[in-house]
């Protein structure tokens, strides 16, 4: 029995009202790593009204590294689950909503939610991904960070579409262009790892897509397209190719 299994099997066993509480206690915070095993029984055990009633939960109520904020993060990732199975216009709007919150805990939650609908439904979830990644820098954040995850790039029509949010996103890092600026580091940090990703997954027209933003001599992309070049997994894809950008972008 895994983590998961076995956390759903102590939800059913204590009644709802007790939910709170257990989630809480159980949470993992204040620490670096959130009890995610709980969060994932949680949103396949409970109904979507408690799934909204946690994830209302602001700021004041639910501080980050905290575990109110752990509340937070189970209610999205039922969210998720909910979506994943039903379209509802008010609660994606509702997720994309917090895709912009200040809380990292809840940004990180919304792109596993959108996880989530992509393995039960890749097309509703590019669908979504394509509204999305023509609005905030957070909003572009949430879509390629869910995207970039390898058990969801497997179809090449897929990927061809994931390649062409990852180009609007850094086109986005290139017209911001505000380092001081917290959103646009956020997205900065996802583009450094996610170009890698699914380049892995179609690897002659993520080279040429890299090559191709090298070439705009932008020391921000730059700096995004060094720390992807570096990553083990590009080596392992053409590790003459990698140490031949890499050095190239030393110049």
């Amino acid at each position: 029995m895994n983590k998961t299994t076995s956390y759903s099997k102590e939800l059913n066993n204590i009644s709802p009202k007790k939910w709170g509480d257990y989630l809480k206690e159980h949470s993992g915070l204040p620490g670096p790593r959130a009890n995610i095993e709980l969060a994932k029984a949680f949103s396949r055990t409970a109904t979507l009204m408690d799934f909204k009633r946690y994830a209302r939960l602001d700021e004041d109520e639910a501080p980050e590294n905290t575990p109110e904020v752990f509340l937070v993060f189970c209610g999205i990732l039922g969210i998720g689950e909910y979506l994943a199975q039903e379209h509802d216009g008010g609660l994606l709007r509702q997720l994309r909503n917090l895709a912009n919150d200040r809380r990292w805990r809840v940004r990180e939650s919304v792109a596993m939610a959108l996880q989530t609908i992509g393995r039960k439904n890749i097309d509703r979830l590019i669908n979504y991904a394509e509204s999305w990644i023509k609005g905030t820098l957070l909003e572009q954040r949430a879509v390629v960070a869910a995207l970039c995850e390898p058990d969801l790039l497997h179809d090449p029509g897929v990927i061809d579409r994931v390649f062409e949010m990852l180009d609007w996103a850094t086109a986005s890092i290139i017209a911001y262009d505000d380092e001081q600026d917290e959103d646009y580091e956020i997205l900065s940090k996802a583009l450094s790892y996610c170009w890698s990703v699914a380049t892995t997954a179609k690897p002659e027209k993520g080279k040429r897509k890299i090559e191709r933003w090298i070439k705009e001599q932008h020391p921000i992309v730059n700096r995004i397209m060094r720390k992807n070049l570096s990553k083990k997994r590009l080596k392992e894809v053409d590790e003459q190719w990698a140490e031949y950008w890499l050095e190239k972008l030393k110049d």
